[in-house]
Order: structure tokens, then C-alpha cells, then sequence
């Protein structure tokens, strides 16, 4: 029943080499349109795709792009959400003991001491893995774009320093 259903400006879109995969329309010299999906309901939605008889797909779920999103709407760009958005970084070490020893509260009870010190050591260290790991991910991903966008002659102007801590 159409009725019941929310009525939404959500939408998905989707891109090869920066040009919209959805329907555009042009009226009266203004461009509207592009969604692959429009007037769905408020969320997150993960992306799937499925390869069949060997075949193969290469896929950047952003920041930053190889090829930019072009030719939208006017003003459209900075509405734009990459699902790289949905996964944010993870907190620092320092964040993660302070986190975890103002949850856990070991001010109340009589801890030894050194098994709360082995405690936020191990913390520490899981924090540091993982912190580490998503640092390395996100320099990993700015490099494959910048040589990406060199090796076709685009601009990288826009894209940070990797050696700046992220």
C-alpha cells in the first residue's frame, strides 16, 4: 500500500569513473535526477555485489576517489555521503584505557593493583592494533588514489598528506 509507506528524499547512487549510473533529467536547462534508488525509507544501507561466471570487480567505497563524482546537480556534491562514512576511526589508545577504566570503574572495588595495570595494558594494546591497522588502511587508500589519478593525469590536489598523522 503505497499509503502507509514514508515519504523520503533518501536515495542511492552510484558511480563508474565519476559519472552517476542513474537516470538524469533535464528541464528548462536544470539537471535533476541520477539516483539508482530514490524514496527509500531513512537508514544504512550496505552495499552487495555479485560476480558471476568469473567475473571480477574493483570497488572504492571512498573518502577519496580516483575518479570524483562529476555532473551532478548544482550544489549536490556537498550532500554527498561515501559508505566509507558508516565506518568511523577507532578511538586512540589513550581513548580506549580512558574509556574503558571510567566504564568499568575500578575505583569502587578492591582490585590489585597490578591486575588492573595488566588490565589497561592489554587495552592498550588491542587499541594500538586496531588504531594502527586503520591509520595504515587509510594511508594505504589516499596513495592508491593519488598514483591512481597521476597514472590518468587528474588532479590530487585535494587529497591529504599521507605522512600527516590521520
Amino acid at each position: 500500500n503505497k499509503k502507509n509507506l514514508p515519504t523520503s528524499t533518501n536515495h542511492i547512487r552510484f558511480f563508474k569513473n565519476g559519472e552517476a549510473m542513474g537516470h538524469f533529467i533535464v528541464s528548462r536547462g536544470i539537471r535533476t535526477g541520477g539516483q539508482a534508488f530514490d524514496n527509500i525509507e531513512p537508514g544504512h544501507y550496505f552495499p552487495a555485489i555479485s560476480a558471476y561466471m568469473g567475473g571480477s570487480v574493483r570497488v572504492n567505497f571512498g573518502p577519496h576517489f580516483i575518479y570524483p563524482p562529476r555532473s551532478l546537480p548544482h550544489g549536490f556534491m556537498k550532500k554527498l555521503k561515501p559508505i566509507s562514512e558508516l565506518c568511523t576511526a577507532p578511538p586512540t589508545p589513550e581513548e580506549a584505557v580512558a574509556s574503558i577504566m571510567k566504564e568499568r570503574a575500578f575505583h569502587h572495588k578492591k582490585i590489585d593493583e597490578n591486575a588492573v595495570n595488566a588490565f589497561k595494558e592489554a587495552v592498550k594494546m588491542e587499541a594500538t592494533i586496531r588504531y594502527d591497522a586503520y591509520c595504515n588502511h587509510v594511508k594505504r587508500h589516499v596513495e592508491e588514489v593519488r598514483e591512481g589519478r597521476m597514472e590518468r593525469g587528474l588532479s590530487t590536489g585535494d587529497l591529504p598528506q599521507v605522512d600527516v598523522e590521520l
